[in-house]
């Protein structure tokens, strides 16, 4: 029997999350099609995440910064279905209705405000290891600069457009981009946290959420792109940022069995 390595991990995520993401763009000319493919990266976050937080005890923050991530990739899974929308830049669905507005809006203020508070616990977590490395601050700061640098635009432009009062559907949009903002600046703390514990192997489940996040600073970028190319990255890069949280959560569970 073949053991698995915490790498194997790490690939797997990786071929599951572009699987996932293409059938996704492949089946676009459905929208039903669409949306349950695109439901099923939330699922694999919220049940890894509920994984990983299973290894530890009430007692434990790590419980509760698993269980913040689960909860925020149900929420997610949630809001698709209501909304009939994927983690697009762009509807392709027929505009939504009030009710289906509001519950959106409140389904992402939700899934960003669920997944800060578990990535502030994660990017905290090196007080329990080791003294704050000294260049702590300036990674934070780097990040919190990249974050504003690739998510600012759009919600400025957001914003502008909601001033001009033509932003009915845009305040979804605005809030998932503060709340990615917010992630992105946790790549700092836990890039930081995963190489104080390299050698070990509690460096995957850092690592993994340190690719997740960055794969939605990559969402946020593709803000550049248009048409089918913008789809199709969006729905990637999505898929991937997901997939990577779930199987950090697998990690997780397996460093400390």
């Amino acid at each position: 029997m073949v053991a698995v390595k915490p790498w194997h991990l790490m690939v797997v995520a990786t071929l599951v999350g572009a699987a996932i993401g293409l059938t996704a763009f492949a089946v676009r000319s459905s929208p039903w099609g669409m949306v349950a493919v695109a439901t099923l990266p939330y699922l694999v976050a919220a049940v890894g995440a509920l994984v990983g937080a299973l290894a530890f005890t009430r007692e434990d923050r790590m419980l509760w910064a698993w269980l913040s991530i689960s909860v925020a990739n149900v929420v997610g899974t949630l809001t698709v279905l209501v909304t009939q929308a994927p983690p697009l830049h762009t509807l392709v669905t027929a505009p939504l209705s009030d009710t289906a507005q509001a519950a959106g809006i409140s389904g992402t203020v939700l899934l960003n405000v669920f997944t800060v508070i578990g990535l502030v616990m994660f990017g905290q977590a090196w007080r329990s290891f080791a003294p704050r490395p000294a260049w702590y601050p300036a990674a934070t700061a780097a990040a919190f600069a990249l974050g504003a640098l690739v998510a600012g635009p759009s919600v400025v432009h957001g914003l502008r457009l909601v001033a001009n009062g033509e932003g009915r559907d845009q305040w979804a949009g605005i809030i998932s981009s503060v709340g990615d903002l917010t992630s992105i600046t946790m790549i700092g703390p836990l890039a930081v946290t995963a190489i104080r514990m390299r050698g070990g192997s509690l460096v995957w489940p850092y690592a993994l959420l340190t690719l997740g996040t960055l794969c939605w600073l990559a969402w946020d970028a593709s803000t550049l792109l248009s048409g089918d190319t913008q789809m199709v990255t969006d729905l990637m890069t999505a898929s991937l940022g997901m997939t990577f949280t779930g199987f950090a959560g697998l990690a997780h569970r397996r460093a400390l069995a």
